[in-house]
Formats: C-alpha cells, structure tokens, sequence
C-alpha cells in the first residue's frame, strides 16, 4: 500500500496515492503517514496534514517532527515550532 501510493505520486496521481497511504496507515505504518502529511499539506489541507504529521511524531519519526515543526512555524505557532525541532535534534535528526 505504502509502495503503491508512492509510485502513484510520483507518477501526478496524489488523489489515488492518498486511498493507498490512508490504507497502509491504519496498519499503523509510519512512513505512510509522513507521506500522507505531505501530500496533504501540499494540497493545502494543512489541519489535515497536521494530524498525520503528528500521529508520525508519536511514531517517533524524526522528518515528521521537522516538517510539523514547519507547518507550525508557518502557522505562527514559534513555540511549538521549536520545541519540535529541538525534539528532532535530540533524536539524532
């Protein structure tokens, strides 16, 4: 699923790729929900985009930390923006 919907970004089809990641993320698979942040988000549906970012986080997954932690300073949200970047840097990212 995860695989799929990649190839399908990459070949312009996010709307097909989002059922994919959306599939592989309630198996729970990290990656997929990081992609899934990113595509939303270039969409423009960052609330949506957020919450994926931030299921990916919880995960652990130190790119999704740095990409909310932008989402958030783009959505002036500073404080939060840095403590998810420090929390990135203390993970080795």
């Amino acid at each position: 699923m995860f695989n799929l919907g990649h190839l399908l970004v990459d070949a312009g089809r996010g709307e097909e790729a989002e059922v994919f990641y959306r599939r592989a993320v309630e198996t729970g698979h990290t990656g997929a929900m990081f992609n899934l942040g990113n595509l939303l988000r270039q969409a423009g549906r960052e609330e949506e985009a957020e919450d994926f970012y931030r299921r990916a986080v919880e995960a652990g997954d130190t790119d999704a930390m740095c990409n909310l932690g932008s989402l958030m300073r783009q959505a002036g949200r500073e404080e939060e923006s840095e403590g998810l970047y420090r929390r990135a840097v203390e993970a080795g990212h």
